[in-house]
């Protein structure tokens, strides 16, 4: 006869601006470290105020990183600049984050004074809105971008080590990435990066 097992119970709380450091009422990404203190990435969409927040549980308080501080987030004036689309983060545990307007670099350990921007102006990446960030096994950040009113769109990807960008035309903002490796080439990956529409998905 087949027997039960006791279901697990969970404890809901909801975080919020008013209760919580998140940095506003839109959330659309959220990255987990493994210390399990989590970070946030929350906007308010009428005043192009926001960034990331960390929770530091055994403390129960809030890291704010916000462009309000820190304007090397940017400015205001810039729809989706402090719009966090995506966080992730590298081997080193260094955040890379995509944005409205390309992408923000950030190192924990350093704190602020690590912030870096990439967009149109200093990088390889096109000026469209940046949807989607992640890192391949060979430490390469590849980025996934839409063409907006303000940029174009295309895939880029950064090679930190050697400070060099490549870039795709393609319109295509979702990436994921899948190691593949083999006796003679153990850090080989694919790219898939996929857009909207039919059949808009490319292979690297």
């Amino acid at each position: 006869a087949a027997t039960g097992s006791a279901q697990p119970q969970f404890a809901w709380r909801y975080y919020r601006p008013g209760n919580t450091g998140i940095q506003g009422d839109y959330c659309e990404s959220l990255w987990l470290p493994p210390d399990g203190n989590p970070w946030v990435g929350g906007y308010d969409a009428s005043f192009e105020e926001g960034g990331i927040a960390q929770l530091i549980h055994a403390e129960n308080r809030w890291i704010n990183i916000s462009n309000v501080d820190y304007p090397e987030i940017g400015h205001p004036d810039n729809t989706g600049v402090a719009r966090v689309s995506d966080i992730t983060a590298d081997s080193a545990g260094r955040l890379w984050m995509a944005t409205g307007h390309g992408a923000l670099f950030f190192d924990p350990a350093i704190g602020p004074a690590s912030l870096r921007r990439f967009d149109e102006n200093n990088s390889g990446m096109p000026g469209g809105w940046c949807e989607d960030v992640d890192i391949a096994p060979d430490g390469t950040v590849w980025f996934g971008s839409r063409a907006t009113v303000w940029g174009w769109f295309g895939v880029s990807r950064y090679n930190p080590a050697t400070d060099q960008w490549t870039r795709w035309d393609l319109d295509r903002d979702s990436l994921t990435i899948r190691p593949t490796p083999t006796a003679s080439n153990p850090g080989a990956y694919v790219v898939i990066a996929a857009g909207e529409g039919h059949g808009n998905i490319s292979h690297f």
